[in-house]
């Protein structure tokens, strides 16, 4: 087994017989990795579009971002299934992206709020590419420096 050290998550890899697997180690107990993408960590400003149910106008940090969805972080975590619509601000890019999705997961952080897993349900395919694009150069940069 291999060993990825995170503050909030344990990375382990496991052999099988389709070789090696991701198994995560949260709260002590291990998940399968579901993941289909890599996810590119980044920081971003993001906030909801519209005043609704979750808070008016709330402002939340996205932690990172893959092809199919975001991690978030927020101060009050919406229920599984929740639908959110954010305006995301891409340094460089105006006006913000806007795109809408569907929470599959959060996670209570203490004092910190929650991480708030999202499936993107609707976003323009250049959006995307736009937010992936950024995320990706910002990863091959740390690459370069470290």
């Amino acid at each position: 087994m291999c060993r990825n050290t995170d503050t909030e998550l344990n990375t382990y890899t496991k052999n099988t017989d389709t070789g090696m697997v991701p198994v995560d180690i949260y709260k002590g107990g291990p998940m399968e990795e579901k993941r289909k993408f890599i996810r590119f960590s980044v920081s971003l400003d993001a906030r909801s579009k519209a005043a609704g149910w979750f808070r008016p106008r709330a402002k939340y940090l996205v932690k990172d971002v893959s092809k199919e969805g975001l991690k978030l972080n927020a101060r009050e975590a919406p229920k599984d299934g929740d639908i959110l619509e954010l305006e995301l601000s891409v340094p460089g890019k105006r006006p913000p992206i806007t795109a809408m999705g569907q929470v599959v997961w959060n996670h209570k952080l203490g004092d910190a709020g929650y991480d708030i897993g999202l499936k993107f349900k609707t976003i323009k395919p250049e959006d995307k590419f736009e937010i992936l694009d950024y995320a990706y150069n910002k990863w091959i940069r740390s690459r370069k420096t470290a």
